[in-house]
């Protein structure tokens, strides 16, 4: 079983609970839906960053098709439908990591634990991504919830959901486009945590140069929070190599769905933190330290 690490022994797996604070528009249904989520306000810790400390300023160094080597590298697939399987096995400890990180925001427990991981993570080199103040449509704002629920350990449907594709690529498309290179945070595995903890076909394939795709969309976050901390494979007592953080660096002009139009607020907890790129998005590594668990990466536009 998995277990928190540094944590007390009973708990096992991590969460994506907590409410987010809902946009003062009016609209009582967002409000709910939002609240509904329970995507904390204040979590927070490890899973979709990498060591920023250790980084140098040059490595952030963006890559495009145009700019790739000639001779192109395979890309690799991860995941592959496996989402499902993943947070079934990780849907408790993702929970119990949840319920931590928030102890952690609102009162500073467990700040040992997680403020070292938070400065390794984020470092020095964020850029913040422009506040997109423009409110989404009902439809808009339930199909994003519908996909960030699916990440969540108290909505999780282990049957899946049908996501509306066709309205999800069109918020992105809609999009405003960044104007700054920045970096956003995610995590992947390399082991199938449902499975004893075998590792991937591809794991011993993810090298500096290495091209990777996720071919469902992306839930990154743009600070280390709560959605990170319970994918955060260093918090996973016995099983810290199961997987990586991934900072990933962000060119100019970069697509993607800033949740805090959901909520209205310009806010880095909860459900506002997240930044969702589109799918079958592509990442080049540049950097990896097994030390941290962390892989710096370029997205490819």
């Amino acid at each position: 079983m998995l277990k928190v690490e540094n944590i007390n022994t009973r708990y096992y797996l991590p969460s994506f609970t907590g409410a987010v604070n809902p946009a003062d528009s009016g609209k009582k249904e967002k409000s709910d839906k939002v609240n509904g989520t329970k995507l904390a306000a204040g979590v927070a810790a490890a899973a979709i960053a990498i060591a920023g400390i250790r980084i140098l300023k040059g490595r952030g160094n963006v890559m495009s098709s145009s700019t790739l080597p000639y001779s192109k590298p395979e890309i690799i697939n991860i995941f592959n439908g496996k989402k499902n399987l993943m947070m079934e096995a990780e849907k408790d400890i993702r929970s119990d990591i949840s319920k931590l990180f928030q102890a952690f925001r609102e009162n500073g427990e467990n700040a040992q634990i997680f403020e070292p991981r938070i400065k390794t993570v984020e470092g020095e080199f964020n850029t913040k991504i422009a506040f997109d103040k423009r409110e989404l449509e009902d439809e808009n704002f339930d199909a994003v919830i519908s996909l960030i629920e699916s990440y969540s350990p108290s909505h999780f449907n282990p049957k899946g959901v049908n996501f509306d594709v066709k309205r999800l690529d069109s918020i992105i498309n809609d999009a405003k486009p960044l104007e700054k290179q920045t970096s956003v945070y995610f995590c992947i595995r390399t082991q199938k945590t449902w499975d004893e903890f075998k590792s991937f076909d591809f794991a011993d394939k993810l090298k500096k140069d290495a091209i990777f795709k996720d071919e469902d969309y992306v839930l990154t976050s743009r600070v280390y929070d709560d959605f990170l901390a319970q994918a955060d494979p260093v918090n996973y007592k016995d099983h810290k190599d199961c997987g990586y953080l991934v900072r990933l660096w962000l060119p100019e002009k970069t697509k993607g769905i800033d949740c805090r139009r959901c909520s209205g607020k310009d806010s880095d907890k909860g459900l506002n933190a997240l930044f969702i790129l589109p799918k079958n998005s592509k990442f080049q590594i540049s950097q990896i330290d097994d030390d941290t668990r962390i892989i710096d990466a370029n997205y490819i536009i």
